[in-house]
């Protein structure tokens, strides 16, 4: 198993500086195990789902009028769709 060195850290810290963009926000208490659950029965990441969800809904409702708006680095999720139960 290689150690995480460093050097490791110090390239994954430009690689997300270089490459990545941040955003944080905040959800009313007890929502993000909600949302992590619905994550998980989706087979994906928090991340991966909010940001699925949120391209599903750009896409949906046509909010960014050009789909080039994305910029050549940005890689856009794929889209997951599962039903998932919900307890009545």
């Amino acid at each position: 198993m290689s150690k995480y060195t460093e050097k490791s850290k110090e390239y994954t810290m430009n690689y997300m500086k270089e490459k990545l963009d941040e955003i944080k926000f905040r959800v009313p208490k007890g929502k993000k195990s909600y949302y992590k659950a619905a994550a998980k029965n989706a087979g994906l990441s928090l991340s991966q789902f909010v940001i699925s969800s949120m391209d599903d809904r750009i896409a949906r409702e046509r909010l960014v009028p050009d789909s080039k708006a994305l910029s050549s680095t940005a890689t856009p999720s794929a889209t997951v769709h599962q039903t998932i139960p919900v307890s009545q």
